[in-house]
């Protein structure tokens, strides 16, 4: 989807030729999603489960365990798990790529915990962590980009045939390297160290 609408708008046959590929790739993808679904919903399986999940939180009434306290000794593990990747290698891209899924990790358990943080302190953390995600995402975009084109030129792909692939692989590396440096300008040790700070006073 971020390939085609950025080839979308180029009037020339090459960005053509290369988003109507790049739309028959997403159909593929959706088709098996829409199996997988099927799959899920297939006698009632994925109902089944949600009630399997519910029945267990009601039976859960009666524990003596506080969600306060359990939620601060899970995001403190969280916390701790994205702090040992935060020493960011950056000419190595698949460190980066597992930086980001532990960053996605940390928001995504910042969003479920919410009602038990700082609040005060929750949305400049919260906005700090945000924008480590779209920067590391923006790494990703132009990673995933590459590896296209590198697999479809190695596959003899029908895209391949139809347009050349040169000129969109040196704008995708391009914009890799202005990503990585982009990302090395703002993840400085000062950010670093006052995001881990608020991390824990949350």
């Amino acid at each position: 989807d971020v390939l085609a609408r950025r080839y979308r708008k180029a009037k020339n046959d090459n960005a053509r030729h290369l988003v109507k590929e790049l739309r028959k790739h997403r159909a593929r993808k959706q088709r098996r999603l829409s199996e997988f679904c099927s799959h899920l919903w297939k006698n009632d399986r994925l109902t089944r489960r949600i009630e399997q999940l519910l029945s267990k939180l009601d039976d859960a009434d009666g524990s003596t365990e506080l969600f306060g306290g359990w939620s601060t000794a899970r995001w403190l593990d969280i916390v701790h798990e994205f702090s040992q990747l935060s020493n960011v290698d950056d000419s190595n891209l698949e460190f980066l790529h597992q930086f980001r899924i532990r960053g996605k990790a940390l928001r995504y358990t910042m969003e479920l915990l919410e009602s038990t943080f700082d609040q005060e302190l929750l949305p400049l953390t919260y906005a700090t962590v945000a924008e480590l995600q779209k920067r590391l995402g923006n790494i990703n975009d132009q990673c995933v980009a590459i590896q296209l084109f590198r697999r479809w030129k190695r596959k003899d792909h029908a895209l391949s045939k139809a347009c050349s692939l040169k000129a969109p692989k040196r704008v995708a590396s391009r914009k890799l390297d202005q990503a990585i440096a982009e990302f090395k300008s703002w993840w400085t040790p000062n950010v670093k160290t006052e995001l881990f700070q608020s991390l824990t006073k949350l």
